[in-house]
């Protein structure tokens, strides 16, 4: 799936008409210690991720009032949303793109404002401002 599309999925309100990967991928390529901080941090914020999402599934999977078939159907529905979010916000990254990457995690809540600390202050600012859009 490209970038275009996650956007989409991720931002349907967007005002300003420049697609989103064009104002996030502006300017020089991200510096090379946040390129690696960020390659660095990648496996941890999946585990994470898909440890918060296991959570909500084994819930669905449990809730009182519903019938079997009512939740595995909940659970499969949400699993396949999840997966999409997930292997495009965590997989197939590349420096030229890590902002807009950056982004979509806020966005998704895979990326924390205390996991943005690692990074340069002009970086997080960017990210920040772009995840009020």
């Amino acid at each position: 799936m490209s970038l275009e599309y996650f956007e989409a999925l991720s931002c349907p309100r967007r005002v300003s008409s420049k697609p989103l990967h064009a104002e996030m991928m502006r300017g020089d390529k991200p510096k090379e210690s946040d390129w690696k901080t960020f390659r660095k941090m990648v496996p941890d914020l999946r585990e994470r991720s898909f440890r918060q999402k296991n959570q909500e599934i084994i819930h669905l999977l449990s809730e009182k009032g519903r019938t079997p078939t009512e939740r595995f159907w909940a659970a499969d529905e949400r699993l396949e949303k999840e997966a999409r979010i997930r292997i495009d916000g965590l997989d197939g990254h590349s420096r030229s793109k890590m902002k807009g990457y950056m982004f979509l995690m806020v966005r998704h809540g895979m990326l924390n404002d205390s996991d943005l600390e690692n990074f340069r202050e002009d970086l997080r600012e960017d990210i920040k401002r772009s995840a009020e859009i």
